[in-house]
C-alpha cells in the first residue's frame, strides 16, 4: 500500500511541474529524427522515375541447350542450341 501511495504522488509531481509538451512538438522531433521515413521518401521519389510496368514489353528470354549426343538434322549434327526469344502481346493489351 505504501509502495501504491509513492507511486502515485512520484505521478502527480511529475504531471503538476512536468513541461507542457505539445503534440505538434513531438510529431516534429519524430519527422526530423525518423531515418526510415526519409529512406521511404526518397524511395516513393526513385518509383516515379520508373516505367510503367503495363506500358513495358515483357522480359527476353535467352536459352541455351547442350545435347548429350548431338542430334542429327539434315544440315548435320546439332551440339549446342542457342535460343533467344520474346513475347509480343495482342495489339492494344498493353497500356498507353
Amino acid at each position: 500500500m505504501r509502495r501504491l501511495i509513492s507511486i502515485t504522488v512520484l505521478l502527480f509531481i511529475q504531471i503538476a511541474f512536468g513541461q507542457d509538451a505539445r503534440l505538434q512538438q513531438f510529431i516534429d522531433d519524430a519527422l526530423i529524427a525518423n531515418r526510415q521515413l526519409e529512406a521511404a521518401k526518397q524511395n516513393a521519389k526513385a518509383q516515379t522515375f520508373l516505367p510503367d510496368r503495363e506500358s513495358a514489353l515483357p522480359d527476353p528470354v535467352l536459352g541455351y541447350t547442350q545435347w548429350i549426343q548431338p542430334v542429327e538434322t539434315r544440315v548435320g549434327p546439332q551440339f549446342n542450341v542457342i535460343s533467344l526469344s520474346q513475347k509480343i502481346p495482342f495489339p492494344g493489351k498493353l497500356g498507353t
